[in-house]
């Protein structure tokens, strides 16, 4: 498992995109439009920056809504 790590941080640092909305932007839930955009281990992942900061442990749920 050691042996991918490299291989992994590559792709995902080379892959890694923020693109933040505009400080007037509402979400419309049924196109929502993605802050952070990477690849690791081959598959394509679209979030939020608040989604991808409980996913990493950055902060938990009760932390996130609170900002």
């Amino acid at each position: 498992m050691e042996d991918s790590y490299p291989e992994l941080t590559y792709e995902f640092c080379s892959t890694f995109t923020y693109a933040p909305h505009p400080a007037d932007y509402v979400e419309d839930p049924l196109f929502p439009v993605p802050e952070v955009t990477f690849r690791l281990a081959g598959q394509q992942f679209e979030m939020s920056v608040r989604e991808f900061a409980v996913h990493t442990g950055c902060y938990d749920v009760g932390q996130a809504d609170s900002y």
